[in-house]
């Protein structure tokens, strides 16, 4: 379908008309009637070229003024984005992830296993929040799943400066992710957190209460422990961290801690032991309840101006090819 951008100026073409009355008396009137030189006698000819001439004058106006009004090609077209979850990524970078017992050590796996549930959670927005004593949005809830896998990847020991904010605060984490699903929910479409961290929360609000403000906000709690049960030493690009009064810093995974968090959610808690624990967690989340993001008409426009210009440069060129060549007055 074809429409104006500026319609309101197609008024215009009704003086065109007018102009060519105008304009035919003018020549006429500009004729010399006896001339003192003439080579030859006017034919039809020139008598029909002239009449094309003034045609093409009238045509030419006519496309500057559909020119000026802007023709538009438009399609209406109904854009659905993809169906999926809202998925946050509540990721632990604290000290005690720098620990080796998964080598190379717990933080290199955690962005292994967050990557991969990433690339396996088609159609669903992304966010990723990292945390130790403080929290920071990593990447804001979004369906790039390549710029959000490329953000997990840079994640590292240095993205939180340890002697200011360190420890481990879970339970801010979680409220942080919680705010922000609740802010862009889209009705019907399933919200799910996945906590990856060793356990160690020290800081901040209990997760167990951050775990019981999802229940009650209908967000779905996936929770993954990184780490041996028994104490490792922990380095940090090859030297020792310190702990308290001096000692090296020594961590172990809080199983029963992250029990408890999935158990006040009502959620589900896996222990990053084997490959089989991706797989579980994919199992729960293909049932639950996918949506659209949207779903609305959008009015597609393709300008045609290059189409109008091109003709009227050809009527331009077939104007002055007739008046400059081939019906040029004689010499007198």
């Amino acid at each position: 379908m074809i429409a104006w951008k500026l319609p309101w100026l197609l008024v215009l073409l009704a003086a065109v008309p007018v102009w060519l009355v105008w304009r035919r008396r003018q020549l006429m009137r500009e004729a010399v009637v006896f001339p003192p030189l003439q080579l030859r006698e006017v034919s039809s000819r020139t008598i029909a070229g002239g009449r094309v001439l003034l045609a093409l004058e009238g045509a030419i106006l006519g496309m500057v003024v559909v020119a000026l009004a802007e023709p538009m090609e438009t399609h209406e077209v109904e854009l659905f984005e993809e169906e999926g979850i809202d998925l946050a990524l509540v990721l632990d970078i604290s000290a005690t992830m720098q620990a080796a017992d998964f080598p190379p050590n717990r933080l290199e796996v955690l962005k292994e296993l967050s990557s991969e549930l990433v690339r396996r959670s088609a159609g669903a927005r992304v966010g990723v929040y990292a945390f130790a004593g403080v929290s920071m949005t990593q990447a804001p809830l979004t369906t790039d799943t390549v710029a959000v896998i490329d953000l997990i990847d840079a994640l590292s020991f240095e993205s939180i400066n340890h002697y200011r904010a360190g420890g481990t605060a879970a339970g801010d984490a979680l409220l942080l992710a919680t705010d922000e699903l609740l802010r862009l929910r889209v009705q019907g479409r399933d919200q799910v957190i996945v906590l990856v961290t060793d356990g160690e929360s020290n800081q901040g609000i209990e997760p167990q209460l951050a775990a019981r403000h999802l229940k009650e906000q209908g967000v779905r709690l996936y929770v993954i422990g990184i780490g041996q049960e028994v104490p490792v030493k922990v380095w940090a690009n090859g030297v020792p961290l310190s702990g308290d009064r001096g000692k090296q810093l020594e961590s172990k995974l809080d199983d029963a801690q992250l029990r408890q968090i999935a158990a006040q959610a009502e959620g589900s808690y896996y222990r990053a032991d084997s490959s089989e624990v991706l797989t579980r967690i994919f199992e729960q989340i293909s049932r639950l309840e996918h949506k659209p993001l949207q779903a609305q008409d959008v009015v597609v426009e393709r300008s045609r101006r290059a189409e109008v210009a091109f003709v009227l440069a050809a009527l331009l060129a077939l104007w002055f090819t007739l008046d400059g060549v081939l019906l040029r007055r004689p010499l007198r």
